[in-house]
């Protein structure tokens, strides 16, 4: 009887700082629909800033993000200028 190794390799496990954020992503992608203007979007993103640099989000994740943003403001149906 052979038993499974259930560890991935460990050149193929996340980093910590790759779990971080996506954690990070996912944490902001449920707080975007709660903010209750394009204003107040805009300032949490640009408060957010640091910390998106912090937990080393890559281009993708960014674009995630952007466009969560982007379409809570057309929800909003605040489109004038529509970006995070």
């Amino acid at each position: 009887m052979s038993v499974m190794n259930t560890i991935a390799p460990a050149h193929t496990q996340p980093s910590k700082q790759q779990r971080q954020a996506a954690a990070y992503v996912a944490l902001a992608l449920k707080v975007i629909p709660l903010v209750e203007s394009a204003d107040d979007l805009r300032t949490w993103w640009n408060e957010e800033q640091q910390h998106r640099g912090e937990y080393g989000l890559t281009e993708a994740q960014a674009n995630i993000l952007i466009g969560a943003c982007r379409e809570h403001i057309r929800s909003l149906g605040e489109t004038r200028g529509v970006r995070p």
